[in-house]
């Protein structure tokens, strides 16, 4: 298994487009079941944002979609604002207002903690005659994105002394995600609220690299990797995966070998060029059968990507006994890994998406969620998720480092189900 080439942990576990924002720019803003003359379903005002416009034959007017509003306002109240990158910068203490009539102001906080981002944030109620202010805290729970956070979780009653990860397995899944969009300097909205960063955590990293997404450190130039299948009680096994990257200085992917488990032949070769964020990616024998262009944009806690390109299938003409080649389009769309600290804890990798890998040949996708326990840098478990269409499979297994080189990468793993080992795996890896 030595001297072989390749790679592993690629792009991403959720998936976000990036979405137009908008704004209400008024207060006591009616929402109608139609335009111009329909009933008034509701109403919205400045603390208000959405991302679910859409066109109506009725110029002037858009259609609104937020939890408990469903309808059109006049677009004279309505303006379009840029989403920004989300990053560690942005974790901190906010200062917010929210939409709903009886709130005065709210003051929370954006922390990262076991894998999650948390949002603590506490209402304050108009003061009532006796000058007494109420006030009610929350704690919501979830990843970011390219562009913010989703929160999936409602933590109540919070407790510091359980796991944020325990407290969110326990339940308190929220029906609907609670999302909130970076749209300014420091700035997050939200359907309901707007929060304005009033002092940074201080919280920053160097933008994630593709690199990152295979649990590396140091300056990796080349990447191999090779899995073998413990296949039954005698002994035999299976050689899985043979494959490697090249990695740019920056630490992107320049070059991508796969090989055949039985013959050890190359049997995809993709070469990959960049100017700036746009990337150009072909099959380096045979451009015609795979290229594709697309976008990728580097931030503090994951990669996204965006473009199309086209692939090239063959198929046997049974009458003339000659093989056709047909091109078909590719649709590259937006992956987004998170990423904690330097530990990856979610990934999802498609055949057909950027970077364009799996770790199984025969797979369409395969899906990662990583474990670490508290002061470990690798992974303690596993769990390898496959797709093959109308197939799939989950395996969950502990993990047992072997080897690591003067990096702190591991170079050789064993992976133990019950206790009993069913998959080893190798890597050589060289640095710049």
């Amino acid at each position: 298994m030595r001297n072989v080439l390749m790679i592993l942990l690629m792009a991403s576990a959720l998936n976000a487009m990036a979405e137009k924002i908008y704004v209400v720019t008024a207060d006591n803003v009616n929402v109608r079941e139609k335009p111009i003359s329909g009933k008034v379903v509701g109403k919205v005002g400045k603390c208000t944002s959405f991302s679910q416009g859409w066109f109506t034959d009725q110029e002037g007017w858009t259609g609104i979609t937020i939890p408990g509003v469903d309808g059109f306002i006049s677009e004279k109240f309505v303006k379009e604002v840029p989403a920004v990158p989300f990053n560690r910068s942005m974790l901190g203490e906010y200062m917010g207002e929210m939409s709903s009539e009886g709130v005065s102001y709210s003051i929370g906080s954006l922390d990262e903690k076991d894998g999650v981002v948390l949002l603590y944030i506490t209402d304050y109620a108009v003061p009532d005659e006796s000058e007494f202010r109420g006030h009610f805290s929350h704690v919501y729970a979830g990843t970011p994105s390219l562009y913010g956070v989703k929160f999936t979780h409602y933590l109540y009653p919070y407790r510091e002394d359980i796991s944020v990860r325990d407290q969110m397995s326990a339940g308190n899944r929220l029906d609907n995600a609670y999302e909130f969009t970076a749209t300014g300097e420091g700035e997050l909205r939200s359907y309901d609220r707007v929060l304005t960063l009033q002092n940074s955590a201080g919280i920053k990293s160097k933008p994630v690299t593709e690199r990152d997404l295979f649990e590396l450190k140091g300056n990796v130039k080349k990447l191999a990797h090779a899995r073998v299948f413990v296949k039954d009680d005698a002994g035999s096994s299976d050689l899985d995966m043979l494959n490697a990257i090249i990695f740019s200085p920056e630490g992107f992917v320049t070059e991508y070998v796969a090989m055949s488990p039985e013959s050890k032949k190359v049997i995809k070769h993709l070469v990959y060029t960049a100017d700036g964020k746009k990337v150009s990616v072909s099959s380096a024998d045979d451009p015609g059968s795979f290229s594709a262009t697309y976008i990728r944009d580097a931030g503090d806690f994951g990669i996204g990507y965006d473009g199309e390109g086209k692939r090239q299938f063959k198929y046997l003409n049974e009458e003339t006994g000659k093989w056709i080649s047909e091109y078909s389009r590719l649709i590259i769309q937006k992956k987004i890994p998170f990423q904690s600290g330097e530990k990856l804890t979610e990934l999802y990798r498609s055949s057909d998406e950027a970077p364009f890998v799996t770790e199984a040949l025969s797979a369409q996708s395969v899906r990662i969620i990583n474990t670490y326990k508290p002061s470990f840098d690798h992974p303690s478990a596993v769990s390898l998720g496959y797709d093959f269409g109308a197939e799939g499979m989950t395996i969950d297994a502990d993990v047992n480092i072997m080897e690591t080189d003067d990096q702190g990468n591991w170079t050789k793993r064993v992976l133990l189900s019950n206790g009993k080992a069913f998959c080893s795996e190798e890597r050589e890896i060289i640095y710049y």
